[in-house]
């Protein structure tokens, strides 16, 4: 339904536009085509070209909301709420990464890196809890360790390898 008044109202205006420019080149007596030309093609040539135009700025426009839509939808259905801070994740949930990616979690996050190389950055305390060790920023996980964010403590995760895979929990 808004759909057609989008695409309505973009038909109205660039019409009303050139057809007023037309109105007025024939008041002037100066003008570069016929009136029965401006009457019968000229107008429905603009009226076309305006209703492309139109159906595409929609398009663009449902295709991005159906985009943001679906991202939605695959994170609340991996049990994520959204926050304030990003995401939450309230039991330990196990994603999929491909190199490059970066996931940076907030204070009292806890993570375990199950497949693949992943290096975590830190400003301050992350702790790897299955050794009872503060690990130094920029160390490589361990695979199957479980790690915690300390207090006041911001950890980013990177993706090294083509595919990784990392279970956390908290905010992130």
């Amino acid at each position: 339904m808004k759909r057609n008044q989008y695409r309505n109202i973009l038909c109205g205006v660039l019409a009303c536009t050139m057809l007023g420019g037309g109105v007025l080149a024939l008041e002037a007596g100066d003008s570069l085509i016929s009136k029965k030309y401006f009457n019968t093609e000229y107008k429905s040539d603009i009226l076309n070209q305006g209703q492309a135009t139109a159906d595409k700025v929609i398009q663009d426009i449902i295709d991005e909301a159906d985009a943001r839509l679906d991202k939605i939808t695959t994170q609340l259905q991996a049990g994520l709420v959204p926050d304030d801070s990003g995401l939450v994740s309230d039991s330990l949930t196990m994603q999929d990464y491909g190199q490059g990616d970066h996931v940076i979690l907030g204070q009292g996050g806890v993570f375990i890196g199950t497949i693949g190389i992943v290096r975590v950055s830190h400003d301050g305390i992350v702790i790897d809890a299955s050794e009872g060790t503060e690990i130094p920023s920029g160390s490589h996980l361990v695979l199957g360790h479980k790690y915690i964010v300390g207090e006041e403590t911001s950890a980013q995760l990177e993706i090294l390898t083509g595919y990784a895979t990392v279970a956390y929990q908290g905010n992130y």
